[in-house]
């Protein structure tokens, strides 16, 4: 979890830094303002591989935000929404046996859903393209424990770059990359089997102009 906050906090620096610059200005040729970035909604798909030896889940999420607020002193945008996951795959574990202890192979699947808030913040823009930052955090509700051995509920955070493009004045396509942290914020230990795991974003928004 800390690094979770540690990459989000450089990535949210970056942006107000850059955001504060050019809020008044014009950068690369064209002037970023309210009329540019405002969205009014988002659908959003991602997929997410492990990168622990002993954890190889993976993870399909969908995000729908549907309430946004536009912060034009700092080139923010704030949304709510909900967010569906998939999670399927196993965790390696070490289990005491007749013959000693061995690592086994342990399934673990589950569905979540919750409520989801989300902050991009502005870093360059040029035209139609544009490059911004991004911080999601989940509160999920799964139909099992997950990951196995853990709780039905699970905080998810996810940070990383996209980059957008205005395919017309209503609608911006994105790509970005993820990191991802989950875990049941109950501390170190077997009773908080945590996943993190990297992967990419698709998402469709839509533009107030």
């Amino acid at each position: 979890m800390i690094k979770a906050f540690s990459a989000f906090a450089v990535l949210f620096f970056t942006g107000f830094t850059h955001s504060r610059a050019q809020t008044d200005n014009k950068f690369l040729g064209e002037a970023i303002s309210e009329t540019t970035y405002r969205t009014k909604w988002e659908y959003a798909l991602q997929y997410t591989a492990p990168t622990s030896k002993t954890n190889k889940i993976r993870v399909i999420q969908t995000d729908v935000f549907f309430w946004k607020r536009y912060f034009k002193k700092i080139i923010v945008n704030m949304s709510f929404g909900i967010s569906l996951v998939q999670a399927n795959g196993y965790v390696n574990k070490i289990q005491e046996t007749t013959s000693g202890f061995e690592t086994v192979q342990v399934n673990t699947q589950g569905t979540g859903l919750g409520p989801q808030t989300q902050l991009q913040f502005l870093i360059l823009r040029f035209n139609r393209f544009s490059i911004e930052g991004e911080g999601n955090g989940s509160f999920l509700f799964f139909n099992r424990k997950f990951p196995v051995g853990g709780t039905h509920y699970n905080l998810m955070f996810r940070t990383g770059p996209n980059v957008c493009l205005d395919v017309s004045n209503k609608y911006r396509l994105k790509a970005g990359y993820r990191w991802l942290h989950a875990s049941n914020g109950m501390g170190y230990g077997n009773q908080n089997p945590y996943y993190e795991g990297q992967g990419i974003v698709l998402s469709l928004a839509y533009l107030i102009r």
